[in-house]
């Protein structure tokens, strides 16, 4: 017998259970917020009744997911973390409570991406185990082991159109809340204390939305901006979040000054637009570009690789990234071993030595390096796996007969190769950003399988 016939059966009718339940939570709000505070219990409400609805509409949950993911310390604390987590855990909970379907060969196989994504994060938890410095490894473990079951159950459970639709307004709402702050922040000239002085003297200062550093918003952003430019085509019901999200994101990407992310993004239109359209819009669009610049760009990038430049500095990093790497080539010095390896290992042209004032920096500013430095050849030739999978299933998918299903493969291509393109130069694969683009790969994988099975052209 089902709890709607019980209820009804005791004589409990919905509008009693409403008013018993207000009472209950009227009653124990002034406890929990004397003494844990007083959004607590609303939160936990929230979140109960988003759980509720997730299990019966997964997109939901996964949408969630990445609305947490736009949680950064600057924010709300050090603990930014812990909302995501605990989220993606009871996702996790009720993809394995599920009732089995009736295909029980499907429901055990695994799903596109799924076996190479298992490895890389068998590698972390490997390299990790081999840390140095595990206190520094954490962050990367955590962000690794959440982004890969996040991974796992929008892989798992997007099975529908709606579901992946609704995945995507996750992510445009994180671009826009992110992007909107960023953007918030340039125009209220918030101090960060990171920026840079241009030929005129100018103090440029570089926006941070929370994050630690303005490469790691580029980092979170570059990786949305697709999705919302593809998304917009797609879901014309929530066209407009998805055009605020994209604009919002754009501005976040311009205000943060992060030459990998504006790189980036210059190379998108490449990957998104086919035929005609990228014969024509995209030399219109560098033309543009060339003409309109906003000088305080132009200087941005004239300043990579000047004496003192921070080009010029990445050179030597790389090079003792590369040192670090050949002295443990198969397993790398272990998860968050680069730091302390760094201040240590001789090489020439190294541009810090211990027992000075300058810290050595927190990686390697290249994705690549600090895979090889870390994790060897195992982490490196893991991670390209996962790369180059995703990448060859985005591109197939891109040819597919359903306009819908291509024009989100080519966003999620879009995405991948921007991520890629941005830690050239930076290591952005931390909390938050690395656990969006395992999530936007569980988009990718079940977006894989229901092309697979619905194949057929459906328009826009």
């Amino acid at each position: 017998m089902s709890l709607a016939f019980r209820v009804a059966d005791r004589g409990w009718s919905p509008t009693t259970l409403g008013i018993a339940g207000a009472i209950a939570v009227g009653a124990l709000y002034p406890l929990t917020a004397s003494a844990v505070g007083p959004f607590v219990l609303p939160t936990l409400l929230i979140g109960v009744v988003l759980l509720v609805v997730a299990a019966s509409r997964p997109g939901v949950g996964v949408a969630v997911a990445f609305l947490l993911t736009s949680l950064t310390p600057g924010l709300v604390g050090p603990k930014a973390w812990v909302p995501g987590v605990v989220w993606t855990a009871l996702l996790f909970a009720l993809v394995l409570l599920r009732p089995s379907t009736t295909d029980s060969v499907r429901s055990t196989r695994l799903p596109p991406l799924a076996p190479v994504a298992l490895v890389f994060a068998a590698t972390v938890l490997a390299a990790f185990a081999l840390s140095p410095a595990p206190d520094v490894g954490l962050p990367i473990l955590r962000s690794t082991v959440t982004g890969v079951v996040l991974f796992l159950v929008a892989a798992a459970t997007l099975r529908s159109w709606s579901d992946i639709a609704m995945a995507l307004r996750g992510t445009s709402g994180a671009a826009l809340l992110v992007g909107g702050f960023a953007c918030l922040q340039k125009v209220a000239g918030a101090s960060t204390g990171i920026g840079f002085l241009t030929s005129t003297g100018e103090l440029v200062s570089r926006v941070t939305a929370g994050f630690g550093h303005p490469n790691l918003l580029g980092g979170f952003l570059v990786l949305l901006v697709p999705l919302a430019g593809a998304a917009a085509v797609v879901d014309s019901r929530w066209r407009l979040v998805h055009v605020t999200g994209l604009v919002l994101a754009l501005g976040g990407i311009y205000a943060s000054f992060s030459r990998g992310a504006l790189l980036a993004v210059l190379l998108m239109p490449f990957l998104l637009l086919r035929g005609r359209w990228l014969l024509v819009l995209v030399p219109v669009g560098m033309l543009g570009l060339v003409v309109g610049a906003p000088s305080v760009m132009t200087e941005r990038f004239a300043l990579a690789g000047q004496d003192g430049g921070e080009l010029a500095g990445r050179r030597d990093i790389w090079s003792t990234a590369a040192a670090i790497w050949v002295r443990e080539p198969l397993v790398g010095v272990g998860l968050g071993g680069f730091p302390g390896t760094y201040a240590t290992i001789r090489v020439a042209g190294k541009q810090f030595l211990p027992d000075t004032r300058f810290k050595p920096p927190p990686h390697a500013h290249n994705l690549e390096l600090q895979l090889l430095a870390e994790q060897g050849l195992l982490g490196f030739t893991a991670f390209a796996a996962v790369a180059g999978s995703s990448a060859w299933r985005a591109i197939r998918l891109r040819r597919s007969p359903n306009t819908g299903h291509a024009v989100v493969a080519a966003g999620l291509l879009a995405s991948l190769v921007g991520l890629l393109v941005h830690n050239l130069f930076d290591v952005t694969l931390l909390e938050n950003a690395g656990v969006q683009l395992w999530g936007v790969l569980g988009i990718l994988s079940a977006l894989v399988v229901l092309d697979r099975d619905q194949g057929q052209p459906d328009g826009i």
